[in-house]
């Protein structure tokens, strides 16, 4: 049995998991991938609540982050650095791959 966190979704053409997002589009509200086995495109659409807090989340560690991503560059310690764009993907762009992962359907143009 394998522990760990699933931030992978399922294709609903073929059923096969292991379907994700690029992490430069996990920020949009609607984003848009292709399935690794099918070839068949896939979309998910967070809601507008979902979405705006992950914006709001997003826009304030940002903010707090670059402040101190800046002072530790300036002071030269960049094992710090590096840990604080490691805390960055781990608290923000991994829970935004997982929203994205929860609501998998076939990509639809015409839908709005």
């Amino acid at each position: 049995m394998a522990l760990g966190l699933n931030i992978a979704g399922v294709c609903p053409a073929c059923q096969a998991g292991g379907v994700t997002f690029r992490w430069t589009r996990c920020f949009n509200r609607r984003a848009v991938t292709r399935c690794g086995k099918c070839g068949k495109a896939l979309e998910s659409r967070l809601s507008l609540v979902a979405y705006l807090l992950m914006i709001f989340y997003l826009q304030v560690w940002a903010i707090v982050g670059a402040i101190a991503l800046f002072i530790t560059v300036a002071g030269g310690a960049w094992l710090l650095a590096c840990a604080i764009l490691a805390a960055f993907y781990l608290t923000v762009v991994l829970p935004a791959k997982w929203l994205h992962s929860l609501d998998v359907r076939p990509y639809s143009p015409l839908a709005v």
